[in-house]
């Protein structure tokens, strides 16, 4: 199981990044409102420092196995594997769950081989875990209830995920087109049933930072690893292909070097429409 800083993170963590991604901007690739950056789209220029991101935690946790032969590494410097953003919902209590996931997130390290589980890290969906009523996608309408919007964690999370070349182990299409994630590339989940969940496939740990700002109303999501070389040159871009109303073809093409090598079928979502047409309790 992933191993979580146990210290709780502020959004100050986001405002502190605000610098670094403009930086940023100039090598991400912009996917339909949100963006993602892979370790080959960066320069030297790009690779900031961003030890101050990072909890003590975090940076224990990253040195560990990121030196030569996967031994502990003498020098915290961190890149950054992809990253996404994402503008706040509509509803503000939609926003509150969304912000309490980023807190469980945040600072979540995940080790060579292991397996990242979006509902073992957020836990159960209750007020007493500081969820409140905001609306959920239920079929083909909207429904009150306790936990609605994290689903924008978990689409941003699939996102990162799918650009730095995780295993996807598990992952779920709503219903219903959401606004927060591009057609198709979004990740719903309901506690014990449908889960979120990916597996480091490398032979370094890596650590998801998690955050929000209230003045920019925006959520980001980053990937980090210890290794500048991780990706080994590979660098990930999606997209997809309509094929029918609310049906969605999605691909990943995976480039080595910059040259074109694979392309990774996804399969097709389908949706009964989106949620600005749907009905509202």
């Amino acid at each position: 199981m992933p191993y979580r800083n146990e210290q709780l993170k502020t959004p100050a963590l986001i405002r502190q990044a605000a610098g670094l991604l403009a930086i940023l901007l100039a090598g991400c690739v912009i996917f339909s409102g949100s963006f993602g950056l892979t370790a080959f789209a960066q320069n030297a220029g790009d690779r900031q420092d961003i030890t101050g991101m990072c909890s003590a935690y975090v940076r224990k946790e990253l040195l560990r196995d990121s030196g030569e032969n996967g031994e502990r590494a003498k020098e915290f410097a961190p890149v950054i594997l992809a990253t996404a953003v994402s503008s706040y919902q509509q509803n503000n209590s939609s926003v509150k769950n969304a912000k309490k996931a980023c807190d469980y997130v945040n600072g979540t390290v995940v080790r060579p081989g292991e397996e990242f589980s979006f509902n073992e890290t957020i836990g159960e969906r209750t007020r007493a875990n500081g969820y409140v009523n905001a609306p959920s996608i239920a079929g083909d309408r909207l429904e009150m209830t306790v936990g609605g919007g994290i689903c924008q964690i978990s689409s941003m999370l699939y996102n990162v995920s799918l650009r730095s070349g995780m295993r996807i182990r598990e992952r779920h299409a709503h219903s219903l087109a959401v606004p927060y994630a591009s057609n198709g590339f979004d990740a719903s989940v309901v506690w014990g049933q449908w889960d979120y969940r990916f597996t480091n496939p490398y032979e370094s740990s890596v650590a998801i930072l998690a955050g929000y700002d209230d003045e920019k109303e925006e959520i980001r999501i980053y990937l980090i690893s210890n290794r500048g070389d991780i990706l080994d040159g590979y660098s990930y871009a999606l997209r997809y292909r309509q094929t029918g109303n609310y049906t969605y073809h999605n691909f990943v093409d995976v480039y080595k070097d910059g040259t074109p090598v694979e392309t990774k079928d996804l399969g097709i979502n389908r949706y009964y429409g989106e949620t600005g047409t749907s009905l509202r309790n």
